[in-house]
This record gives C-alpha cells, sequence and structure tokens, in this order.
C-alpha cells in the first residue's frame, strides 16, 4: 500500500498541482476557523465516501453483466460499456479515498494529494460520462464547475496539511561513516 501511496504523490504529481494552484491564490479565503473545522472531519467523510463509492462501482459493474440493468435502461439503449467505465472508475476512486483516510487523520501532505488524485478520478470519469451523454445526463459546464469548486477548496485546505519531505540519499550516507 505504501508504494502505490508512493506513486500516487510522486514528483510529476507535485508538479502538476504546483503549476495549478497559483491560479487560486488570489481568490478569497474561507473562514479559517471554518476551514480548521471541514479539515478535521474531511478524514471520516473521506472514509464513508470510499465506501460508498466501492459500492456504488460495484453496482454499476453488475449493471454491465446485465445482472442490475432494468427493462427501461435496456429500453433506452444505454451502453453497458459506460457501466463498465464507470464502475471501475468509481471502486479505484472509493479505494484512493480509503488510501487517503490515514494520512488526512495525521493531517499529512500524502492524504491531500489523494485527495487531488481522488478528484481527478471523479474528472475522467464525469468525461466518460460525457462521452456517453445520453446516459449520464451530465454537462460539460457541470463537470468544469465542479472541478473548480473542488480545486478551489483543496488549495484552502492544503496550508493544514504537514509537507511531504524527500529524504536525501547522500545525507543518509554520509551520517552513516
Amino acid at each position: 500500500m505504501s508504494t502505490l501511496i508512493s506513486s500516487l504523490t510522486s514528483k510529476p504529481v507535485t508538479e502538476t498541482i504546483d503549476k495549478l494552484e497559483p491560479a487560486f491564490k488570489g481568490l478569497p479565503h474561507l473562514p479559517k476557523s471554518l476551514v480548521e473545522f471541514l479539515v478535521s472531519i474531511t478524514p471520516w467523510l473521506v472514509g464513508l465516501g470510499g465506501v460508498l463509492n466501492i459500492f456504488s462501482g460495484l453496482g454499476l459493474l453488475s449493471n454491465w453483466l446485465g445482472w442490475g440493468m432494468s427493462w427501461w435502461m435496456k429500453l433506452a439503449g444505454l451502453s453497458p460499456v459506460y457501466f463498465l467505465f464507470a464502475g471501475v472508475l468509481q471502486i479505484l476512486g472509493g479505494v484512493v479515498l480509503l488510501l487517503a483516510f490515514n494520512p488526512l487523520k495525521m493531517r499529512q501532505m500524502a492524504g491531500w494529494i489523494l485527495l487531488f488524485v481522488s478528484l481527478v478520478i471523479s474528472l475522467t470519469q464525469n468525461l466518460v460520462g460525457l462521452l456517453f451523454s445520453y446516459t449520464s445526463g451530465n454537462s460539460l459546464f457541470g463537470t468544469l464547475f465542479g472541478l473548480l469548486i473542488g480545486l478551489y477548496v483543496l488549495f484552502e485546505f492544503k496550508d493544514f496539511y504537514k509537507p511531504i519531505k524527500i529524504a536525501n540519499k547522500t545525507s543518509n550516507k554520509s551520517s552513516k561513516k
């Protein structure tokens, strides 16, 4: 699990985040007490959301297999391929949220980055929904608006998490001598 978390919080991910952050720096900030409260309950909401996402994803996969497709879904011509992509992405998002629980509880930056990754997975799921727009009811405007709100809130939370410490290999070698 720590290898998965390490890859999701790798340098390319943090560099991408660093490129996005300036766009949100100049916006009005939420009250610090509100952000502190939201940060304190975030691990629990994220844990619950992870479990619900996994169950929802399993439900979508059952539709892909045809077990849960109701007669109206078949009549409307809903594509089972949509349920496959959406189900896999929903489960993946749920797993990432569950991985974020402990780091968020300890207020580690890795948890915050996993929330960012979860937001990207959610965006991807919405874009898949747009490809199958006759099935999902999504709109491009709603997807982009949700992304902007999610990023705004994430960047409001960022200062409450401890930065990731990257070990310097050369300093470790010199300390062993």
